[in-house]
């Protein structure tokens, strides 16, 4: 939870690009500690490649998942669609063992 003022907004993941050319797109050991500094929130990365990856963290463990259709891509994922990246975020069950 933020609050800025009186308002309070939940943070539900972390979305960043990877842009860079020279690097891996997919998310990074960062993005899984920023992840389990979030509590296990997920990371997601729009990468340079046009996909869209994600990443939970914890100090046990990290996984990546691939988001589903049509979330997976930077196109779709920017230009809005039947599904919203908030929706999918909010009412997925983030358990990372």
């Amino acid at each position: 939870m933020l609050s800025h003022g009186n308002e309070k907004l939940e943070v539900l993941a972390n979305i960043h690009t990877h842009q860079e050319r020279t690097t891996d797109p997919r998310p990074s050991e960062s993005d899984a500690i920023i992840s389990e500094i979030m509590g296990t929130l997920p990371v997601i990365t729009i990468g340079h490649n046009g996909k869209v990856y994600g990443i939970l963290g914890n100090e046990n463990s990290k996984a990546t998942f691939s988001l589903p259709s049509p979330l997976g891509s930077r196109e779709s994922l920017l230009t809005g669609g039947k599904i919203r990246l908030s929706k999918y975020v909010k009412y997925n069950n983030w358990i990372l063992k």
